[in-house]
């Protein structure tokens, strides 16, 4: 019998990935999907440190502040709403005190800087080759922040200036951290508000670009999430509700093609033990305080010692403090 499915294939990476090593995210909400199976796995991984970015020039924009340590100014930041926001950040770095967003704004940039010492692995996930500039200054904007659409000049990039400037900003990257693979992927997310048409003219130059970048780049791989989801998952059940993004099952089912293809065999083998911890912590009481819940509480924190005894670079400080909070 013919199976209904068209299995993309997904090779595994020569270059794989261990716990210890950093791994830095960034770009569009997939981005986000895979860095925060990382985080729950306990891997050394840094996800979108300005936030969600959907375009290439954001991102490269957002590497070039990381890797030169430039910190913002209270110029640079804009109100509306009574909130202070920076165009370069996400909105959740804004703040009704422009010291203090300024604060938080350069706090992740420091974070950003000082992980790219660690850096082994780089992950971009590119949306949409769509971007705004402010009329008034021709600043390219990762985050229009709510600002009235006359205020922007809505661009396409083009094929020739996506590989050229992502090409250049790797290549710098890469003398900081001679070590580094980079993986590519283009979101398997829709801009829908862009139409059908543009949305995959959009998607087709970014491919293109993955294909020009790893010809010229030998530390350059290429994830395709993006027809995985097209492809392999062409079934609105493994979407969410809005019919564009994909749903918990295509997450799932997408985290473990990247897995497979990039986590080495030793990390694997570690990943069912540190779930078992996670549903552990994330298990609701019946009787919080109770004996029963105490002996649980203390044989789950058993579990994390005992595994924390045979890899030491996992930390449960967090979880150890939920679960010993439940008994006081």
């Amino acid at each position: 019998m013919t199976e209904f499915r068209t299995i993309v294939e997904v090779r595994k990476s020569s270059i794989l990935t261990e716990h210890e090593q950093g791994i830095l995210l960034c770009g569009s909400c997939f981005a986000e999907h895979i860095g925060a199976k990382l985080l729950r796995y306990k891997f050394n991984a840094l996800v979108n440190p300005a936030g969600v970015l959907y375009n290439p020039a954001s991102i490269n924009n957002c590497l070039s502040r990381l890797i030169d340590g430039r910190e913002v100014d209270k110029t640079e930041f804009t109100q509306s709403g009574g909130v202070w926001r920076h165009f370069d950040f996400h909105g959740s770095y804004g703040d009704i005190d422009l010291n203090r967003a300024v604060e938080k704004v350069n706090q992740a940039i420091k974070v950003g800087n000082l992980f790219l010492t660690s850096l082994k692995h780089l992950v971009i996930s590119w949306g949409t080759v769509w971007i705004y500039r402010l009329k008034d200054t021709g600043m390219l904007v990762s985050n229009c922040h709510k600002k009235p659409k006359k205020d922007f000049d809505r661009l396409s990039l083009n094929l020739k200036d996506v590989v050229s400037e992502t090409a250049a900003i790797l290549e710098k990257l890469k003398t900081i951290s001679p070590h580094l693979r980079v993986i590519l992927t283009v979101s398997p997310v829709r801009h829908w508000k862009d139409g059908p048409v543009e949305n995959m003219r959009s998607k087709a130059t970014l491919i293109s670009a993955v294909r020009e970048l790893i010809a010229i780049l030998n530390y350059v791989e290429y994830f395709p999430a993006f027809e995985i989801m097209m492809d392999d998952l062409r079934d609105y059940r493994f979407y969410a509700k809005d019919m564009i993004h994909p749903g918990e099952m295509a997450v799932d089912y997408i985290w473990n093609r990247f897995e497979t293809a990039y986590l080495s065999d030793k990390s694997r083998e570690i990943l069912s033990e540190i779930e078992k911890i996670m549903r552990c912590v994330e298990h609701r009481a019946l009787h919080p305080g109770s004996r029963e819940d105490r002996d649980f509480v203390n044989s789950s924190i058993r579990l994390m010692r005992e595994l924390y005894e045979k890899h030491e670079f996992l930390d449960f400080s967090q979880e150890k403090t939920i679960l010993k909070e439940r008994n006081n």
